[in-house]
This record gives structure tokens, sequence and C-alpha cells, in this order.
């Protein structure tokens, strides 16, 4: 599983190493730590997880800034609550190279695109530790 952890969101994907694809699945609008968590531990279940992949967002010189700590402390909470591995994987040009594909599909309006950007960034994540980058 994918995630692209945010402020007011978190984008998720789905992905099978046997088939070699990631694809989005559905953007949680954060509520309280626990309850994000929840929800993701029903997916991990009925998804049968095996592992996640969060995108960890370094600045864009490769430091670390306030996202990582948060997204780091977020890790944390989740591997405690599930007992899952995550590998943390550099996020740093997920969503614009999302939306750069969402708007040359040009049938999404911004709206839309929106709506959709985080679990096609967590899909984008994703397929990088797939594809071995």
């Amino acid at each position: 599983m994918g995630l692209d952890f945010g402020n007011k969101t978190i984008g998720v994907a789905l992905g099978t190493i046997a088939i070699g694809v990631a694809s989005p699945m559905l953007t949680i609008s954060r509520t309280k730590l626990l309850q994000d968590i929840k929800k993701l531990q029903d997916i991990i279940k009925e998804e049968n997880i095996k592992g996640i992949v969060l995108g960890y967002p370094l600045e864009m010189d490769g430091t670390q800034g306030d996202r990582c700590s948060k997204t780091k402390d977020f890790a944390h909470r989740l591997m405690r609550e599930s007992a899952m591995n995550i590998l943390l994987f550099d996020e740093r040009y997920s969503t614009v190279a999302v939306e750069r594909v969402l708007i040359q599909a040009g049938d999404i309006s911004r709206n839309k695109r929106s709506k959709q950007v985080d679990q096609h960034a967590a899909a984008f994540i994703l397929q990088g530790v797939m594809n071995g980058y």
C-alpha cells in the first residue's frame, strides 16, 4: 500500500509485486490521528496488505523539514498500531508529476483534480518503489 500523508488528506494506493502496477484507491479526509489510522487498518485488513510505502517529503535541496518530522511521527504511530513495516520514500516530485499527468488527461476539472491528486501521488510513490527507484 502506498500513502501520501498530508495535513488535510491521506492519499491511498494499492499495488501488487506480481503485477508490478500501483493504482490509486482513495483519498481519506483527515480527522483525528487514531481515526485516520483506524481507516487505514480497515484497508490493511480488507486488502491483505503486507507492507506500506509512505511518501517522505524532503525539501527540494534534500534536507528534512517540519513535514518530515510529522511524517515520521505518523509512520511510528501507524507501525505501532498496525504492526506493519513502513518504508519511507522520497516524494519530492510526486505531486508535481501527478498534476502534470492529470492536466494532460484533459477531461478532469481543477476541482476533480484536487480531489484525486493525493491518491494518484500515493500510486506514484508506490510505483517508484515497485520499479526499484
